[in-house]
């Protein structure tokens, strides 16, 4: 192969240690909408990246730094992702397993949807939440009817599972 076509590092841009990036402790979990995601960002970071590669003022240089850290950071995650599609996982039906929308009442009689996700994926105000959560710990398992505890900070919580699907977008 031609020497042209070999990507060569670049010896001035920072290595992972110096950019202060863990190693990842294992897969990274992702739904498949969720792997959609992660490679939208992915993008948005290599043109950011790029975009900022040429700065020198030393502003733009941090920023530089700061976008090439985001970009490592997402193709680590991409590297480690494993992707579950809970529609190959019949044995889950009408159970709440990874990538289920479950919608729970509390004790109140109000109603809350949540869908179990990775960790990359989690976003708790959108109710994306992580399976390794108290929450998801409580749910996963479970079968509309069930009634489970969340033990959480502020107090336990009663819900009683009343829907579960799993998205297919």
């Amino acid at each position: 192969m031609s020497r042209a076509f070999v990507k060569e590092p670049d010896e001035n841009l920072p290595t992972d240690e110096e950019l202060n990036l863990p190693p990842l402790d294992g897969p990274v979990l992702l739904t498949p909408q969720g792997l959609v995601e992660l490679e939208r960002h992915l993008a948005d970071a290599q043109a950011a990246a790029a975009r900022l590669k040429d700065e020198t003022s030393p502003d733009g240089k941090l920023a530089y730094l700061r976008a090439l850290r985001e970009l490592r950071l997402l193709e680590q995650q991409r590297h480690a992702a494993q992707v579950i599609d809970p529609a190959s996982h019949p044995e889950h039906e009408g159970t709440v397993a990874f990538g289920a929308r479950v919608t729970v009442e509390d004790e109140d009689g109000k109603r809350h949807v949540y869908r179990m996700v990775g960790s990359s994926e989690a976003d708790p105000a959108r109710g994306q939440i992580n399976v390794v959560s108290p929450l998801a710990k409580a749910l996963i398992g479970q079968r509309i009817g069930d009634t489970v505890t969340w033990r959480r900070p502020a107090g336990d919580a009663t819900l009683t599972i009343v829907a579960i699907d799993y998205p297919t977008a």
